[in-house]
């Protein structure tokens, strides 16, 4: 087994101990040296790699500026909810918090599972799978067509971007397997966790359908040079997210 593999196994390990302590909606695991997404578990959440991958980066260099020393988690409060974000020597752990869930409780039962004996094997459960190669490559393109949505109707109604995606996707329906893994859910793309195998050419027709379609539809309603603006906001967005993962 290669080094990349046996990270990939650890956050599965991690991350499976994780989940099991409860009070999780979401949990995701990434690696800290590249900002590769190793394990998922829990409901879909748009959202939460970009939190953990922006504040998980810069917790060590912002603690270390500030003198902290041995920063163990750090809990973040935004319009999705409240996340606990923890960090060891390979990974950042991003945790979404239930409802009613204590989030210093919630860290303090993972860096206990965190610390448990690695060589236990753990149960799988049902409700825990690990996101292949290809679902990770549709989730980054989920990210890129959210962050495109978010752009064109930052001074508009959201409505009718989601429309045109929904059009989309339906269009597909019956001829892409990809489709039926996908859904819009409080006004975002989310891709539903599952075991199937889901095929990377499908993820990159599907994808350039539903982005060029968006791009066509801005051009219309902004003109090209807003919506060129607006496209080159999100290519900064995404670089940006890159960068922070060096």
């Amino acid at each position: 087994m290669n080094d990349s593999a046996k990270l990939a196994e650890k956050a599965r390990t991690i991350g499976e101990k994780i989940f099991k302590t409860g009070g999780i909606k979401t949990l995701e695991v990434i690696n800290s040296s590249d900002g590769e997404l190793l394990f998922t578990a829990g409901e879909t959440d748009s959202s939460l790699y970009d939190i953990t991958a922006f504040i998980g980066s810069v917790s060590m260099p912002v603690s270390k500026t500030m003198n902290i020393e041995n920063l163990r988690y750090t809990v973040v409060e935004c319009g999705n909810g409240v996340s606990v974000l923890i960090t060891d020597e390979n990974h950042i752990i991003g945790a979404r918090c239930a409802a009613d869930s204590d989030p210093d409780e919630i860290a303090k039962n993972a860096m206990k599972a965190m610390q448990s004996d690695k060589s236990a094997v753990s149960e799988t459960p049902q409700s825990i799978a690990p996101l292949s190669k290809e679902a990770r490559l549709a989730s980054g393109k989920i990210k890129q067509i959210n962050l495109l949505i978010d752009e064109f109707s930052a001074d508009s109604e959201i409505r009718p971007w989601l429309d045109l995606v929904e059009r989309k996707l339906e269009e597909f329906r019956g001829q892409k397997a990809l489709v039926d893994f996908l859904e819009i859910k409080d006004e975002r793309l989310s891709l539903l966790l599952t075991s199937e195998d889901i095929d990377e050419k499908e993820v990159n027709e599907v994808s350039k359908n539903l982005i060029d379609s968006l791009c066509r539809l801005a051009i219309e309603k902004l003109g090209p040079d807003l919506a060129k603006n607006k496209v080159h906001n999100v290519i900064q967005k995404m670089g940006f997210l890159a960068k922070k993962k060096d």
